[in-house]
């Protein structure tokens, strides 16, 4: 029987082969060039059950098939998919500008936008294509609003902790994933869910780049206004098709390893975007020690 912990976070190192990893990071970088830029992209439809024209289309079907390959597939209408790149850039006035994203909520934006409707994915999930940056923060706090539909309203072993306090109610926060980016590595999570990409957890080089592929999957509605690429705009990002997988390689799932969450700011981790009652400090001690092992690996 899965944990409370287990259904809010899942982690899988070697998600992507090596073999195609370049193929993705060549599609990734032409998407961000053309629908890219800011602090995100646009993002597109693939239907549960469509013919996969490129890689990331590719992906995007394999990320479905793994998070719900049993009766839960039924509920599906597809998955909405967009790349984020983070990289040195010299016309930002601030590194998290440049290296990071705030605390934000998966949303259907365009009804948010129009009508105030709050809408979330089912499952949101990170794919990492390179080993820099800054990593991916996901707490327990649950969007107000709740799960789709509701009125009202990403990122090898060692290199995440689940940190974790025995506060049953999510608001706390009670647990937080700390995801630091490895190639091939998956996270995932539930789709209402508060999460961000602090700058200040870096320990990465200035010179290094951040490249990641979001795919949310969605079983209440299509996201308004997030379309299926054109056949045009498919030629615009094509590398297709590839000599190996995409996507099914040795997978490796990595087991969560709970550790006490600090309850006094002493000693701990306050991100500079700290949200009284949404975000909590984070274990000083495991962040460096996670931070010091990335570092080792890179020399």
């Amino acid at each position: 029987m899965a944990t409370e912990t287990e259904t809010l976070f899942t982690t899988r190192d070697a998600f992507i082969p090596p073999s195609t990893l370049p193929l993705l990071r060549a599609e990734s970088k032409l998407f961000w060039s053309a629908w890219g830029g800011g602090i995100g992209a646009k993002s597109f439809w693939m239907p549960k059950g469509g013919e996969a024209r490129s890689a990331l289309e590719a992906m995007a079907l394999e990320v479905v098939n793994l998070h719900y390959a049993d009766e839960r597939m039924e509920e599906v209408i597809g998955a909405e998919y967009w790349v984020q790149l983070r990289a040195p850039n010299r016309h930002l006035p601030n590194k998290s500008q440049s290296a990071g994203m705030s605390m934000h909520f998966d949303k259907d934006e365009a009804a948010f936008d129009e009508f105030g409707i709050w809408s979330h994915p089912d499952t949101a999930t990170a794919t990492y294509l390179e080993d820099g940056g800054a990593p991916l923060v996901v707490f327990g706090t649950e969007s107000e609003e709740g799960i789709e539909g509701d009125e009202g309203d990403e990122d090898g072993e060692g290199d995440f902790d689940l940190m974790e306090t025995t506060n049953s109610q999510y608001s706390t926060p009670t647990c937080a994933l700390v995801a630091y980016p490895l190639s091939g590595r998956h996270v995932s999570f539930q789709g209402n869910l508060l999460h961000g990409v602090p700058a200040e957890l870096s320990c990465s080089p200035p010179e290094s780049v951040r490249l990641s592929v979001l795919v949310n999957v969605w079983t209440d509605h299509q996201p308004e206004g997030v379309v299926r690429m054109t056949g045009a705009e498919i030629r615009r990002i094509k590398g297709w098709p590839p000599e190996g997988q995409v996507t099914g390689g040795e997978s490796l799932a990595r087991d969560l390893r709970p550790v006490q969450m600090e309850r006094e700011e002493r000693g701990g981790v306050k991100l500079e975007e700290h949200i009284v009652g949404e975000t909590a400090v984070l274990p000083s001690r495991d962040i460096l020690k996670k931070a010091a092992e990335k570092k080792g690996r890179e020399n």
